[in-house]
């Protein structure tokens, strides 16, 4: 019987992989190769209709390590060489860097750069951030047929659609806020809300840019943004998102601070650039949030910050517990 040493054993033992894994993970790994490109699922027509997605951008990371890192929600094949210029040959766990020289473009591709760290790891990517969940609650994000900014649809059809998901087990759903008169959307929330019940979540997209795009409307100016918020906080909302324009803090810094001092019980995002979050942060210290004495009562805002590729900064809630919701965990 021939003579094996121990590394002979070790090759030949299911532990060989975990070895490997392990070694790479010791050592620069390095990104040989990216690639973007397009999977499209076949569906049948009244999918499609109905919404069905079925097409994804893929994002495939391949390292020296033999670990593909996969994403499904990639960018655009016309980025290839942009995204190949920043992340080939380089370390792959230098994600920091990789942020910095631009990451943040191309959200997807970062996914796919974590998921070939995990693998690496052998452990899912939460639990490499520190997370402790293992389990998220799901909801439903609803857009109905015809104009972009939902006019059309009829209150009871937000609110039997609502019904509807709440008995399938969901916790929570999300529609747009983008009809010509705002005050509708906070019309619908009280329907809903009295339907279903205070513990469902109901979320608003304002996504601020989009309507002016896709529903030639106007940015909301502070008043309206003001007044919309608290009639959602009155009906019981549990979300707004963007209801600002990306560049908004920036311009009106101390405006918006008095916004989220206001607001109170409706978590309210916020998408800004990273060069203004210091100098917001700081601004908050000296007023919004230095401390209980200055929170009202009832204070339970969270304010999601988006800087680079969704690096979220929550502020502390008060003392009062706020409800859990779909966005936590």
């Amino acid at each position: 019987m021939p003579k094996l040493s121990r590394r002979d054993l070790i090759r030949c033992s299911g532990a060989l992989a975990a070895v490997e894994r392990l070694r790479a993970a010791v050592k620069p790994v390095r990104i040989t190769d990216v690639d973007l490109f397009t999977i499209d699922i076949p569906v049948t027509p009244a999918e499609a209709n109905a919404g069905l997605d079925h097409r994804y951008q893929v994002a495939k990371v391949v390292t020296d390590a033999g670990v593909n890192g996969y994403s499904f929600a990639g960018a655009p094949e016309r980025m290839l060489g942009d995204v190949k210029k920043l992340l080939v040959g380089r370390d792959l766990f230098n994600v920091e860097g990789h942020l910095k020289g631009g990451l943040g473009r191309w959200g997807g591709v970062e996914h796919a750069v974590w998921d070939a760290i995990g693998k690496i790891a052998s452990q899912p990517v939460y639990k490499l951030l520190g997370g402790s969940r293992d389990r998220v609650r799901a909801y439903l994000t609803c857009v109905w047929k015809g104009p972009a900014d939902q006019q059309q649809v009829p209150f009871r059809d937000q609110v039997e659609m609502a019904v509807r998901i709440k008995k399938a087990g969901f916790k929570g759903m999300k529609i747009r806020a983008w009809r010509p008169n705002p005050m509708d959307d906070v019309e619908v929330c009280r329907q809903i809300i009295a339907a279903n019940g205070k513990d469902f979540f109901l979320m608003f997209d304002r996504t601020a840019h989009m309507p002016v795009s896709m529903a030639n409307q106007k940015l909301w100016d502070f008043e309206t943004g003001l007044k919309v918020a608290r009639g959602l906080q009155e009906a019981g909302a549990y979300w707004l998102e963007e209801p600002f324009a990306r560049d908004w803090i920036s311009r009106r810094l101390c405006v918006a601070c008095s916004f989220y001092r206001v607001v109170g019980s409706v978590r309210t995002e916020v998408v800004c650039h990273s060069k203004h979050f210091l100098r917001w942060i700081s601004e908050l210290r000296n007023t919004a949030v230095a401390g209980p004495k200055a929170r009202c009562a009832d204070r339970c805002l969270v304010c999601h910050w988006h800087c680079g590729n969704e690096l979220h900064h929550h502020d502390s809630p008060p003392p009062q517990k706020p409800r859990s919701g779909p966005h936590d965990g």
